[in-house]
Formats: C-alpha cells, sequence, structure tokens
C-alpha cells in the first residue's frame, strides 16, 4: 500500500490559521482525520491569495494516552518531584557518626581480660589468635601474681587477670575471675621428647584459655572459689591513761620525840596520769610546847615537799598508793620562859632542814570524784635541832629532836574526773 508523503508547509502561513497549541484539548478517539483523497479547496475570487492548507489533526488513537493533570498519580508525582533530599556530605558525614557510636558501644561493652606479661614463647600471638573473635579486650601488663589476692591488687580494674607459671613438666596457666573470687589451674604438660614450651602445649593452653572466656560469656562459672582472707582482728584501742588533778585537805602531825606531836593543816596537789601521781604538799604546824622543871618553851615545825608516787593496788572502791618525797623542814623555837633564877633566856630562832621520806596511802573512794585517804610514812630530818641550856658557862642538852620522824595525816580528796 503507497504511504502518502507530507505535505510541506508553506513559508508563511495564513495569519489566521489555528495550531494546536500545548493547552489545547486533544481530539477524542473517535474524531475524523482527512484521507489521502481528500482535496484542496479551490480559492475563490475574495479569498486570500496565498494558498490555504488545511490543518493536519493527529491521531492520537494508537498511542498511550497519558493521565489528566487533575489525577491522583500526577500529583504524586508532582509531590515526589518537590521533594528535597539531604546531601551526599551529609550523608557520609551520618554514617560516619553512627559508626563510631557502635564501635564506642561495642568497646564499652567488652569486658576486660588482663595479661600477666612475659608469657613463654609464642603464646601472646596464640593467645590473640584464638580470642580475636571473642567480646573480651585482651590488654597487657607487666607482673607477676602467686594468687588471687595478688591477681586482684594487679587487675587494674579488670574482670579476668591471667598469668601463666613454668613447671618441671610444662607450663601451668592461671584463670582468675576477680569478681567472683574463683581460680582455675591447670597443667599443660609437654610430650614426651619435646621441649617443656612446646608448640602443642601452648596452642593447648590458648583454646583452653579461649574456652574460659567462652564460658563467662554465657553465664557460666569457671574455677574454684576462693575464701577471701580473713582480717586480722582488730585490736580494740586500749583506753588512754587517765589525766586528772587531785587536790587534798586534812590533818597531818608528825612526831619528833621530845613534843607531843607537831600536827597542823595539810593541803597538797597533784597531777595523776594513770597510775602515777606527781604533786606537791605543805603542811603548817601549830607548835608544840615543851617545859620542865627549869625552862618552858614552845617549837613549831613547818614543811614542804615535792611528792612522786604511784597506785600499787586498785579495787574499787580501794586504792593502795605509795609515794617517796623531798623537801625542807623548818623549825622555830619561841621565846624561852624560865622558871630558875640562873636560867637566862634567850630570844626566838629558827632553823632549816633537808627532809627526805616515803609514804604508804590507803584510799577509800564512796564517791567518783571523792575520796578519803589515811597515809602513814617517816620523814628524815638529818638537821632537826638541838636544845640546850647556858648554865654557869657550861651547855647542857635540853632537848634532842629525832632525826627519823614518823608521820601520819588523815586528807579528803577531791578529784578532777572519775
Amino acid at each position: 500500500m503507497p504511504v502518502p508523503l507530507p505535505l510541506p508547509l508553506p513559508q508563511n502561513t495564513h495569519a489566521n490559521s489555528q495550531l494546536p497549541t500545548p493547552n489545547s484539548r486533544l481530539p477524542t478517539p473517535n474524531s475524523q482525520l482527512p484521507t489521502p483523497d481528500s482535496r484542496l479547496p479551490t480559492p475563490t475570487p475574495d479569498s486570500d491569495s496565498r494558498l490555504r492548507l488545511p490543518t493536519p489533526t493527529p491521531d492520537y488513537s494508537s498511542r498511550l494516552q497519558l493521565p489528566t493533570p487533575n489525577s491522583d498519580s500526577d500529583t504524586r508525582r508532582t509531590h515526589v518531584s518537590n521533594r528535597r533530599y539531604p546531601s551526599p556530605v551529609v550523608v557520609r558525614w551520618l554514617a560516619a557518626v553512627i559508626g563510631v557510636i557502635a564501635l564506642s558501644g561495642a568497646s564499652l561493652a567488652q569486658e576486660r581480660v588482663r595479661l600477666l606479661t612475659p608469657l613463654p614463647g609464642d603464646l601472646e600471638a596464640r593467645v590473640e589468635g584464638q580470642t580475636s573473635d571473642l567480646a573480651w579486650a585482651i590488654e597487657r601488663h607487666p607482673g607477676v601474681a602467686r594468687d588471687l589476692d595478688e591477681a586482684q591488687a594487679a587487675s587494674g580494674g579488670a574482670r579476668v587477670v591471667v598469668w601463666v607459671s613454668r613447671t618441671s613438666r610444662g607450663t601451668r596457666l592461671h584463670f582468675a575471675d576477680v569478681p567472683a573470687r574463683r581460680l582455675l589451674v591447670r597443667d599443660f604438660d609437654a610430650g614426651s621428647g619435646e621441649e617443656l614450651e612446646s608448640s602443642a602445649a601452648l596452642e593447648s593452653l590458648a583454646v583452653a584459655l579461649r574456652s574460659a572466656l567462652v564460658a563467662l560469656s554465657l553465664g557460666g562459672e569457671v574455677g574454684v572459689v576462693v575464701a577471701a582472707p580473713e582480717a586480722p582482728p582488730v585490736a580494740e584501742p586500749r583506753p588512754g591513761p587517765h589525766v586528772g588533778l587531785e587536790a587534798s585537805l586534812g590533818w597531818a602531825l608528825s612526831l619528833d620525840g621530845e613534843s607531843p606531836a607537831q600536827h597542823g593543816p595539810s593541803l597538797g596537789l597533784a597531777l595523776r596520769v594513770g597510775r602515777l601521781a606527781v604533786g606537791v604538799r605543805a603542811e603548817l604546824g601549830l607548835g608544840a610546847s615543851l617545859d620542865d622543871a627549869l625552862s618552858a618553851l614552845r617549837v613549831t615545825r613547818h614543811a614542804a615537799a615535792l611528792e612522786l608516787g604511784g597506785t600499787l593496788l586498785a579495787t574499787p572502791p580501794l586504792a593502795l598508793d605509795a609515794s617517796a618525797r623531798i623537801g625542807l623542814a623548818r623549825y622555830r623555837r619561841g621565846e624561852v620562859e624560865a622558871r630558875d633564877a640562873d636560867v637566862l633566856p634567850s630570844p626566838p630562832s629558827a632553823s632549816w632542814s633537808v627532809l627526805a621520806g616515803g609514804t604508804l596511802a590507803a584510799t577509800f573512794a564512796p564517791l567518783a570524784r571523792a575520796s578519803v585517804r589515811v597515809e602513814l610514812g617517816a620523814d628524815f630530818v638529818p638537821a632537826a635541832p638541838e636544845l640546850r641550856y647556858e648554865r654557869g658557862g657550861e651547855s647542857l642538852i635540853r632537848n634532842d629532836l629525832w632525826r627519823l620522824q614518823p608521820r601520819a595525816a588523815l586528807l579528803l580528796v577531791i578529784r578532777s574526773r572519775p
């Protein structure tokens, strides 16, 4: 069948000829197309002198009919075309950040194993090869351990501490689960005719280490429980020595062998530290009269001493103390009253002497801070005075006081603390 050739359009078409625009509605499938035998119209005298060709109407019936702009699919296509996607650079940065976070989370989730180095042979490389796919972080640390307590001290916070020791027959693996206080000890003996650190023994040790780590990862228990060492008994702190002051007030007397008794008030102040006491004491004498057929006179004795003592026995409320003292004694002789015409009275006089003595005291404490004390002792007074007569140019001894003078006292003691 001959195919009709398209006619060339004239260079200058009529101004009123209308071509289909993009916005013009497409013809329906039933529209009639011009046939090849249609003839051109014959121009009339009044028609335009230019040749006017009929506008061909294309047939779209055999082509794919596109949906109208108002259809739902076109609306969806329009929305998709209007979406704005992130830049590829931003996508790569986001992927990198997510990867770093994932790796950090994985590393934080890993538990740590500390290998105490050096290890025999190439065991480090074998352990690394056996544990590379496990969720355990292997770290190396120089050091040695002999038991679980030393391993705990060298763990540095790691859950597992591993060290290897040598035996006479091969190597020994020590696997310590520090938080659970469990210890696994396993020997790997070299075969007959092999070196102690043979390749097979080291590989078996690395495999055993891997198996133990896998067991822990699955929640199992490895090794036997090692009891924590018993803490040494804590000695209760001994109470410190009691420190306090003691004040005493009472009455004291002494015997000099001539007067009835030298007596008077006694005052004391002492510092007590535990069982020891150091203090001072003063004794004021009221005097005693010495009379005979020729004269009468009065002698007074005063004393001051430094005392140092301690408790010998304490059974509350009773206590027994002993002390020593050293000090001075002062004797004063009053005016002599002559009873005979041949006796010439002498003016008053005084003399000093060193004294040293000891005391034994019994204390009864009915109250926490108050007690009654009875003291018995003696003082050695080497320069105790001699009293003499001067009669007719002759000196006669009237009184010779004892050099060792017994003494006693009854005191009320007040303490600053019980």
